[in-house]
C-alpha cells in the first residue's frame, strides 16, 4: 500500500502526459470529433421564399436584388429554378449561378470574432453540355475555395447530380458575409441548394494544416505580373462582376482576347439587355443556341458590330481591327468613313520634339487599305494610346511602330472599355 502511495503522482503524470490530449476537445483526436454547436446562422438556405416568382421554370434575380428572402445578389444576376422542371433535393427551389451574366449571391451572419464555423450546401454541375466543366466559389472572412463540378446530365434539368460539399472558416468579425459566385461564362453554372452554416465546438487552428485544393485569398492571381497601367481597370471589372477567372484565379490578361469575350463586356459595360434566344440570329455562324448569342445578338440589334454575313466569334481581334470595331460601337462610323485623303494621312502621323515636326507610324504601309481610315481615326481620337500605350507624342514609342497585326490582349481590351465606360 506504501509503494503505491509513493506512484500514484507518477501515474497521474504519465496519464496527463499520455492520454488526455487525445481526449476529445483536445488537439490529438478534435477533427474526428468536431460537432457543430449552437443554432442555424443562415437564414432561407434552400432558397424557398423568393419574390417574385415567374411563370417559367426560372426566375432571374440581377444585383442588387433581395428577392430571395436573406440573400443579396451581389453581381450579376443568378436564376432560381423550380421543380419539376428541375430535380432539385431540398423542397422546390435552387439557385444556378449564372443568368444571363456569371453571378454571386450573398447573406451576412451574424459571428464571433476567432470561432469556427462550418458551411455545407448541395452542388450540382448544371444541366447542359455533359462533360463540361462549371467552376465556382465559396467565400466567408478571409478563405475562399474554388469548387469545379462537372455537368453530366447532357440537357436533362431533371439528372441533374447533386453532391454535399463543405467548406470551414474562421471568423474575424462580428459580421461575416458569405458568398457563393460562380467563375463560369456563359449562362450556364453551378447550381447550389440547402446552404447551412453552424458553429464548430472546436477551433479551426487545431485541424490538420494540409492544404485545401482551390484556396486562395487573392481571386486575381495572375494581376502583380500584368502592365501596371491595366491593372486598376482589370481589378475593377473583376469586382463589379463583369469578367470572370479561371478555377486558377487567373484572368490571363496578356493572351488575345476573342471578339466574343470583347463583346460580352462590351455588352455588359453599356448595359444592353442580352438578346432573346427566340430572335433570329444577326449573324449566320452565330445560331440562337451558341452561349454567347445573347451578348453578340444584342450588340449587332444595336448597331454595334459590322454588318456581315459571319461574325466568327471565336477569331482574336489585331490592332487595325480593333480600330474599326471602336468607331461602329462609339457611333462614329459615318465620321470615319467620310474623312478626306490628306485627313486620314495626317491622322497616321504623330508629334514629336518641340517643333511639332509629324512622323507617320513606321509601318503605316501594312495597314489594310480599308483599315487605314479607321486607325487613323482611331488615333486621334487617343485610342491607341489609351488601348496600346502608343504615346501620340513619341516618348513611349521610340521605334515608331503601331504593328497593325498585333493581336488585342484580354488586358488591352477590358481596360479600354474600362476607361470608356468610366465603370463606378
Amino acid at each position: 500500500m506504501l509503494v503505491l502511495r509513493k506512484i500514484a503522482p507518477l501515474l497521474i503524470l504519465l496519464w496527463w502526459l499520455f492520454l488526455l490530449p487525445t481526449a476529445p476537445g483536445r488537439c490529438g483526436t478534435e477533427t474526428k470529433n468536431a460537432k457543430t454547436i449552437g443554432p442555424e446562422l443562415i437564414t432561407n438556405g434552400s432558397f424557398e421564399q423568393t419574390f417574385p416568382r415567374s411563370a417559367e421554370p426560372w426566375t432571374t434575380l440581377a444585383a442588387p436584388s433581395t428577392g430571395i428572402v436573406g440573400w443579396r445578389v451581389s453581381k450579376g444576376d443568378v436564376d432560381v429554378v423550380t421543380s419539376p422542371s428541375f430535380n432539385i433535393p431540398y423542397g422546390n427551389q435552387a439557385v444556378e449561378l449564372n443568368g444571363w451574366y456569371t453571378g454571386a449571391l450573398s447573406q451576412q451572419m451574424k459571428t464571433e470574432p476567432g470561432a469556427s464555423y462550418l458551411v455545407t450546401f448541395a452542388l450540382s454541375g448544371g444541366w447542359e453540355n455533359a462533360g463540361a466543366v462549371r467552376p465556382m466559389y465559396v467565400r466567408a472572412a478571409n478563405t475562399k475555395q474554388i469548387y469545379q463540378p462537372v455537368c453530366t446530365c447532357n440537357k436533362n434539368s431533371n439528372s441533374m447530380q447533386w453532391n454535399t460539399m463543405s467548406f470551414q472558416f474562421v471568423a474575424n468579425s462580428a459580421n461575416t458575409t458569405l458568398e457563393f459566385g460562380s467563375n463560369t461564362e456563359g449562362y450556364r453554372g453551378a447550381n447550389i441548394d440547402n446552404v447551412s452554416v453552424r458553429k464548430l465546438d472546436v477551433p479551426l487552428k487545431q485541424f490538420p494544416a494540409a492544404a485545401t485544393p482551390g484556396i486562395s485569398t487573392s481571386p486575381l492571381l495572375d494581376l502583380p505580373t500584368t502592365e501596371v497601367r491595366l491593372r486598376g481597370s482589370i481589378e475593377k471589372a473583376f469586382n463589379k462582376g463583369f469578367i470572370e477567372i479561371s478555377a486558377e484565379g487567373k484572368f490571363d490578361p496578356s493572351k488575345p482576347v476573342s471578339k466574343r469575350d470583347f463583346v460580352k463586356w462590351l455588352v455588359k459595360l453599356k448595359g444592353l439587355a442580352p438578346a432573346s434566344i427566340s430572335e433570329s440570329p444577326s449573324y449566320e455562324d452565330v445560331p440562337a443556341d451558341d452561349p454567347y448569342f445573347p451578348f453578340i445578338e444584342a450588340a449587332a440589334k444595336a448597331g454595334l458590330l459590322p454588318e456581315e454575313d459571319r461574325f466568327h466569334s471565336a477569331d482574336t481581334i489585331t490592332r487595325q481591327e480593333l480600330a474599326q470595331l471602336y468607331c461602329i460601337f462609339s457611333g462614329m462610323h459615318d465620321a470615319a468613313e467620310n474623312q478626306p485623303v490628306e485627313e486620314v494621312e495626317r491622322g497616321l502621323c504623330f508629334s514629336r520634339g518641340t517643333k511639332g515636326n509629324t512622323i507617320a507610324y513606321r509601318d503605316a504601309n501594312l495597314l489594310d487599305e480599308e483599315a487605314r481610315k479607321w486607325v487613323s481615326y482611331a488615333n486621334k481620337a487617343g485610342i491607341l494610346n489609351l488601348c496600346f500605350g502608343l504615346d501620340p507624342a513619341g516618348t513611349t514609342n521610340d521605334e515608331n511602330l503601331f504593328e497593325p497585326r498585333k493581336r488585342l490582349t484580354r488586358g488591352e481590351a477590358i481596360h479600354l472599355l474600362v476607361s470608356l465606360y468610366d465603370l463606378n
